[in-house]
């Protein structure tokens, strides 16, 4: 079980048992007494017992969530292997885009078990038997991992950490950090810090989007297909997912992303690139923050790159320094940078996202059927439904939230001249 996921529970213990403390509190002072409980008394010990279920349920439920990902897994696994599914070498004919190459196997990775689900869902375990006419697979999104040195960072969930959610969920974000502490001398009084916080409160929003109808002939003929359609739709809503993360304005059902979010700092352009970019490492530490990573678009990570090689003197270093770049670890200033196309050009992110987390209510889900009617199926204006054409369409789904519990450990950074 995850280390938040237990967090969590132990939380909602501790919520369920001063329910019942407070229940027990009651009944213990009309006891001291002598007495029986008052009509009043009595409502309230039911109505603090009956406060219980809420913590109790959603114990079950984090329990059940975090249980099913472990299972399913585990599965995927054994059936994958059962029925003969090996890993695409680099030439198999997703290796040329963004979320597919060598440096991005872990996404590589986690798009594929997608295809590998569902030829298992239609398997016995020894042989493919075509695809039924509706299911689903759900493949957990990955959780952030150490990304070890020398290695790109494939995506900007990389760097945020998630937990489990229940659909709504709040937290606390921090406004005033004041922090007074100094000498004191016996006797005196001791001055006070401000660290004022506000109560956020919010709901995972869905992102989802539909494939065209397919073939199931063409499934029947080519499982790889399969895989390749489980792929794109998987890096669908990775792609959706993270450009909310970016630039969700958090009107209706968008997130309310870094670019949205009030209270985080600004550096504007300094002189060129590299300056400006180590001016906004230094107005994160000054606030005693320690950034975990940049987000950049792909055109100012090129432009920086570049402009490193026309300074030279940047990339010379003494015994035991790195230069500020690392291209081959994709890494500035010894941090490591998301190249997003969801990244404006001439913006970019420096953070310590331990600051953000994802929420997650239900991992990226995938459901296919036959059951569909459309108005144009066979021309304009003649409308039949997928079954009678013997295709199928896939949906891919999953339940976000996303929070920024300090908005000050991100700066937002000007990088136009």
């Amino acid at each position: 079980m995850k280390a938040s996921t237990e967090k969590a529970i132990e939380e909602l213990k501790a919520e369920a048992r001063g329910y019942c403390a407070k229940a027990r509190a009651i009944a213990d002072a009309a006891a001291k007494t002598g007495r029986d409980l008052t009509s009043a008394e009595r409502t309230e010990v039911e109505r603090q017992l009956a406060a219980v279920e809420g913590p109790r349920k959603m114990i079950e439920q984090l329990k059940a969530h975090d249980a099913n990902a472990a299972d399913l897994k585990r599965q995927l696994g054994d059936l994958a292997d059962d029925i003969g599914l090996s890993e695409p070498d680099d030439g198999s004919g997703f290796g040329s885009g963004r979320g597919y190459t060598p440096a991005d196997s872990k996404s590589h990775d986690a798009a594929r078990k997608w295809g590998q689900a569902v030829v298992a869902a239609n398997s016995d375990g020894f042989r493919y038997k075509g695809i039924t006419p509706a299911g689903s697979v759900v493949v957990a999104v990955p959780a952030p991992a150490i990304v070890p040195m020398g290695q790109p960072v494939p995506t900007l969930r990389t760097l945020i950490p998630s937990e489990p959610t229940l659909g709504r969920f709040s937290y606390h974000r921090q406004t005033v950090r004041t922090n007074r502490a100094a000498p004191v001398a016996a006797g005196s009084r001791k001055p006070t810090s401000d660290y004022t916080t506000e109560l956020i409160e919010d709901r995972a929003r869905v992102i989802a989007h539909l494939s065209q109808p397919q073939s199931r002939m063409d499934f029947a003929d080519a499982p790889a297909l399969q895989d390749f359609v489980g792929s794109e739709m998987f890096y669908g809503l990775e792609t959706a997912l993270e450009d909310e993360l970016l630039n969700g304005d958090g009107t209706g059902e968008h997130l309310t992303g870094l670019a949205h979010t009030s209270g985080v700092q600004t550096v504007a352009y300094a002189t060129n690139l590299i300056t400006t970019t180590r001016k906004s490492v230094t107005a994160l530490e000054v606030l005693g923050f320690s950034g975990t990573g940049w987000v950049l678009s792909p055109q100012d990570w090129e432009k920086i790159e570049l402009s490193a090689n026309d300074t030279g003197s940047l990339l010379v270093t003494e015994a035991g320094q790195r230069a500020p770049v690392e291209s081959a670890a994709r890494r500035l200033w010894g941090r490591p940078v998301v190249a997003s196309p969801a990244c404006p050009v001439g913006v970019g992110y420096f953070a310590d996202f331990s600051s953000t987390k994802l929420y997650v209510r239900e991992a990226a889900r995938l459901d296919w059927s036959e059951h569909v009617y459309r108005e144009d199926q066979f021309g304009e204006g003649v409308g039949g439904s997928l079954f009678e054409a013997n295709e199928l369409m896939f949906r891919a789904e999953g339940r976000f939230g996303f929070a920024v519990m300090r908005p000050n450990a991100i700066v937002q950074i000007d990088l136009t001249a």
